[in-house]
């Protein structure tokens, strides 16, 4: 017997298992939904579950009058701003540097506990101009200008975030 053979038998056999047995499985027979009741204890009489939420409250009315909406929206915008103006507050203290030509450059991207306080700026200073000694001793060229804390525009302040005059 070959190969070939031995195949077309194995087909025939299949196709004659195949062509005897039922098309589909037979499905299972699915319970109702009863109602719903809640579990027991065992010996006690089982008791219909109680409905979810207070059904004896009678809901609010949803609609409200103009001036109503009108004071919600500037209570909301209101708010928004009275958080700019605190983030403005604590984000008050830059570094910035002063070119002998006059050009100001202020560090905007300081991490945020440096810039609350007048003391973090002056220790940012402190090790910004650790990087210029570095540099001059390195290159040999000396970094001209001026480190100074500042305000985010580049105004020399003072450590109670007053604007210093010149």
């Amino acid at each position: 017997m070959n190969k070939n053979k031995l195949q077309e038998i194995i087909r025939e056999v299949i196709e004659k298992v195949l062509a005897e047995a039922p098309a589909t499985a037979p499905s299972k027979p699915k319970p109702s939904p009863g109602p719903a009741v809640a579990p027991g204890k065992p010996g006690e009489k089982p008791k219909p579950r109680r409905p979810l939420g207070n059904p004896e409250v009678k809901p609010a009315p949803k609609a409200m009058n103009e001036e109503e909406m009108l004071k919600k929206i500037v209570a909301r915008f209101k708010a928004k701003d009275k958080e700019k103006l605190e983030e403005e507050k604590s984000n008050k203290f830059y570094v910035s540097f002063k070119y002998p030509s006059g050009k100001v450059v202020t560090i905007q991207n300081l991490p945020k506990h440096i810039n609350d306080t007048y003391k973090g700026a002056l220790s940012s200073i402190r090790i910004l101009k650790g990087y210029d000694e570095d540099h001059e001793l390195a290159t040999g060229n000396k970094v001209e200008g001026e480190w100074f804390v500042s305000d985010k525009n580049g105004n020399p302040i003072d450590q109670n975030g007053n604007i210093i005059k010149k």
